[in-house]
């Protein structure tokens, strides 16, 4: 499913514009034709609003001060306007997010579409690479990008034809970096791509120009220092010497800089004295400027020292809240302690809420460890290995983490974690898209208990059958061991206590025959049991918990009843797709908003799933249902509903109010279907996809005829209410359209009747000659049945202007990608409805248009042999609005909304008055009086045109108009 999203705003007729003088016209114009017919208070304060809007996202919070420091910044902004692509290099600390932030924060707002990816291969590494690269495309393409659609055509050509900024921050990695910039290959001439590093090596071919970060100068390095002591950029009296001492310590790194700055800040002067004292003597086998960061850890009281080193071995780019957690079941004061870190500028938090810290940071915390004393200290790859095999230090280990994807041997003794005394993190894992190469060689016994100091435990293909006896789970925050030779966690004796884990992660255990006794554990929230194949019953007391949120089962075949008494309260996902066995499902909730019953066995719904009030998306692709509950209607928060491949299904009742998106393909047994009108009922930014592909029962023409007419009645109202939409947009040219796509069998039929233009050719030419009255176009294709699989098919709409043939906007898609339709069985009809390319035909200027339709698909988006039967376009026209709010049943206050949007945007025309006709023929046009407020014009036409209120045809506008003019520009741009 994909509709052009390219960003537009209606623009008055240009010839008027061009008739009274101006050639060049800038984006926030259109303000002053929305207001003409307001008084210049109104119209003023609307631009006020608008320059307040734009110049506030100019320079974030956390940046201020910086613009002025910067040296950087002259020679930044000139190769910002020389070149595309620019490579920004340098070594840690040295500044180079800092100059990419600045440079982002300033230019954003000018470009279309803008994204900053922060720590751009951590993310990569941590999630799917596919879903970072799917984030991207979805910030810069404002829809929500699938990675079937990375390599499609019609994504290189928005990109191409939008104007976007990005910055992909601390790239680090070559083939990472290639892969985020494989589809933005063919950015447009006015788009621009920042990249960091510190590898000058892996920016070649990349970019055109490469930026190196030097240290700060000694100006510069003052005014970032003391900013952080004095809160002004120069020293206060009396402390002129010791700042340029601390600032040569520092040396140019803007970092230490500002760790130092804020490490001095209200301090009195023996202090200063005292530290730079410190300084000198101390650190040597640091580094100059580790020497300098550590100025601010030594000062840390002793829990906030232990934060900060585990945050350093453990939770760097962390969730911050599951960082407090196990922090707190620690033992500490975690929220203030992070606040404490964070003041300090030995930590962040990025804007996803995870914990961040700089590599200069965490080197200082290996260093500090490596160099101390040996007491409770953490351990990670490298010294795990000695330390398992050595068992040398076991009472001082408080923490470890290995990676297990490392080519090595690791041997663990059944006393090894026993003698781990202070042992409270042991993560041994491994990483997102890399398989276990480590061998480990574990004890034929299994081990001894854990330290009852654990709180959180990770084991990726934990060896042994069960967890150790007896095993101690009262202060454990979150247990994971996925991929394990697990038959039963533990035995219901041999818990001592309670349970206070939070998550308990099993996944992709296969030999877990039953889930024992959880019902001691009374703060869980999360259970994944994902691909658990043995699994046959879950017990019901999981679902009697209030503090459930999340449980995860798909993949487990040999479940059979998943069984709720009573209706849950904080249950907010339960996954079952691929559970074949699973019969019996009545598990409801009121915060489940997501739910998939992919082929599973179930073959009746319960009815409380009526219940589900706050249910977005519905999954019931492949059920042997025959029919739906009536309790399905009252499901007002559905947006999504797939019922694909449910080939028993010969009925669809009412469906619920606010669907967006409805898969019915392959439903092979559906003959009657209910009105599709309800899809028409609320229009607040959708993106309607309503699809019956290879439902070939369908009752013709009860059911085929009724849902085509009732999918080009959502489509008209859809095109009234975008300007609706455009009347009410806060921002220039950013519309949430409404637009739909609709699909259907259509065995032996022509182009609807209601296309005017019908062709069997791939091309229609048009003249329009009621521009004023039109509000967009409706686009269909009749396609027959390929051998050709159409995976990644779209039909294509190009427009060209008849005279000179130019292009008229960017191609409009109808595309579907649904796996179970790879191929056609029968003639089906495409339709859809396209408010971008609209709007940009509309406002052309043009009168007379070509429309190309193709079929493309793949990843070479090469032609298919899929023939096109016919092709039509429906123009949809200001007079049909009473025929559409009397078939929908519009309330009077929609009525008159639309009403006066349309009277609003039809001030422009000139033939404003016969436009009006259609709606309140009593009305008069005072247009005129508006524009002589700002254009010097007379009553005199001296143009061949059939209008009669004269023309602004050899006009010029006023000279504080002008001027008025070019001051906003000045201000926006």
């Amino acid at each position: 499913m994909s509709v052009s999203n390219t960003n537009t705003c209606r623009t008055p007729d240009m010839s008027l514009i061009r008739s009274v003088g101006v050639t060049e016209i800038p984006a926030f114009f259109f303000i002053i034709f929305t207001f003409l017919d307001r008084d210049d208070s109104q119209l003023i304060e609307k631009i006020v609003e608008d320059v307040g809007k734009k110049s506030s996202r100019m320079h974030p919070i956390e940046l201020e001060g910086l613009n002025e420091i910067d040296e950087n910044k002259g020679d930044t902004e000139s190769l910002l306007k020389k070149y595309q692509r620019i490579g920004i290099w340098g070594m840690g600390g040295i500044g180079k997010t800092t100059i990419a932030r600045q440079m982002f924060a300033k230019h954003f707002a000018q470009y279309e579409s803008a994204c900053f990816l922060e720590n751009a291969c951590e993310e990569v590494d941590k999630f799917k690479q596919m879903q970072v690269r799917s984030n991207l495309l979805s910030e810069l393409l404002n829809r929500q990008i699938t990675p079937t659609e990375h390599r499609s055509k019609s994504i290189r050509s928005r990109l191409t034809s939008t104007k976007v900024f990005i910055v992909l921050d601390d790239v680090d990695n070559a083939y990472i970096l290639d892969y985020l910039c494989e589809p933005l290959g063919g950015l447009g001439p006015q788009s621009r791509l920042i990249i960091t590093t510190r590898d000058k090596h892996i920016l070649s071919g990349t970019v055109d120009e490469i930026y190196e970060v030097t240290k700060w100068k000694f100006e510069e390095s003052q005014k970032l220092f003391c900013l952080g002591a004095f809160k002004q950029t120069y020293p206060e009296e009396g402390y002129k010497g010791f700042s340029k001492i601390a600032i040569e310590c520092a040396g140019g790194v803007p970092l230490a800089l500002k760790v130092l700055g804020l490490h001095f800040k209200k301090r009195e002067y023996e202090f200063w004295e005292s530290e730079l004292n410190y300084m000198e003597k101390r650190g040597e086998s640091l580094g100059e400027i580790q020497q300098v960061l550590k100025v601010s850890y030594n000062r840390l009281p002793l829990q906030q020292k232990e934060m900060f080193l585990d945050v350093a071995f453990f939770f760097k780019d962390e969730n911050k809240d599951f960082v407090i957690r196990i922090l707190d079941a620690c033992g500490f004061s975690a929220i203030g302690g992070i606040e404490s870190l964070k003041d300090k500028a030995l930590i962040t938090i990025s804007k996803t809420n995870r914990i961040q810290m700089h590599d200069l940071l965490q080197q200082l915390a290996f260093d500090i460890v490596r160099i101390g004393p040996k007491k409770q200290s953490p351990f990670r790859d490298k010294e795990v290995s000695d330390v398992l095999k050595s068992k040398k230090g076991n009472d001082a280990v408080r923490g470890i983490i290995f990676d297990l994807s490392q080519k090595v041997n690791l041997h663990i003794q059944a006393n090894t974690f026993n003698e781990m005394t202070y042992l409270r993190f042991l993560k041994l894992y491994v990483p997102m898209g890399k398989e276990k190469s480590t061998k480990l060689y574990p004890p034929d016994q299994g081990i001894m208990p854990f330290s009852d100091e654990l709180r959180y435990l990770e084991w990726s293909e934990y060896p042994f059958k069960s967890l150790p006896h007896p095993f101690c789970a009262e202060y454990l925050v979150e247990i994971h061991l996925p991929h394990s030779n697990i038959e039963h966690i533990w035995e219901g004796n041999q818990i001592r206590l309670r349970v206070s884990a939070e998550t308990i992660n099993i996944r992709e255990c296969k030999k877990l025959i039953k889930l024992l006794d959880l019902s001691r554990a009374f703060k869980l929230k999360c259970l994944y049991l994902s691909g658990c194949q043995s699994l046959c019953e879950i017990k019901p007391h999981i679902f009697s918990k209030d503090t459930i949120v999340t449980v995860l089962l798909d993949g487990c075949k040999n479940l059979q009843s998943l069984i709720s008494r009573d209706h849950l309260r904080s249950l907010e996902e339960i996954d079952v797709r691929g559970c074949c066995r699973l019969k019996e499902f009545s598990v409801s909730s009121d915060s489940i908003e997501r739910l998939d019953l992919t082929n599973t066995g179930i073959d009746k719904l319960n009815p409380s799933i009526g219940r589900m009030c706050k249910l977005v998306r519905l999954n019931l692709e492949g059920l042997l249902l025959d029919n739906l509950p009536n309790e399905f209607s009252d499901l007002g928060s559905l947006t999504e509903l797939c019922l694909s491949n449910c080939k028993n299904l010969q009925l669809l009742p009412e469906l619920p109010p606010h669907l967006k998106v409805f898969h019915a393909e392959n439903c092979t047994s559906l003959v009657t279907t209910s009105t599709l009108k309800t899809f028409s009922e609320k229009m607040n930014g959708k993106e309607i996809y309503i699809s019956y592909k290879n439902c070939t029962s369908l009752d013709r023409p009860s059911s085929i005829d009724r849902n085509l007419e009732d999918g080009i009645l959502t489509m008209k109202h859809a095109a009234f209410h975008n300007i609706l939409v455009r009347n009410n947009s806060s921002q220039t040219g950013k519309y949430e359209y409404n637009s739909v796509q609709f699909c259907l069998p259509f065995p032996g039929r022509r182009v609807p009747r209601e296309f005017q233009h019908d062709i069997k050719k791939s091309c229609i030419t048009i003249e329009l000659r009621k521009l004023p009255y039109l509000l967009g176009f409706i686009f269909t294709v009749v396609v027959s049945p390929s051998s050709d699989e159409n995976q990644d098919a779209e039909i294509r709409c190009q427009c060209y202007s008849k005279v000179g043939r130019w292009k008229v906007g960017n191609a409009s898609n109808f595309k579907w990608n649904h796996k179970n339709t790879t191929k056609l069985k029968s003639d089906h009809v495409f339709v859809w409805y396209d408010p971008y390319l609209s709007d940009t035909i509309l406002r052309s200027g043009h009168t007379a248009f070509s429309f190309d339709f193709s079929i493309t698909g793949g990843n070479n988006n090469r032609s298919l042999s899929m023939p096109m039967k016919e092709c039509g376009i429906c123009p949809i026209y200001l007079s049909e609005f009473h025929m559409l709010s009397t078939t929908l049943n519009l309330d009077e206050d929609t009525q008159l909304n639309i009403c006066e949007a349309v009277k609003s945007e039809s001030k422009l025309s000139r033939r404003y008055d016969e436009v009006c006709s259609y709606f309140e023929p009593s009305d008069t046009c005072d247009w005129e009086l508006a524009l002589k407020k700002i254009c010097h014009c007379s009553h005199d036409c001296d143009c061949d045109c059939d209008c009669d209120r004269g023309c602004l045809k050899g006009k010029k506008l006023s000279l504080p108009f002008i001027v008025f003019l070019s001051l906003h520009k000045l201000l926006i741009v």
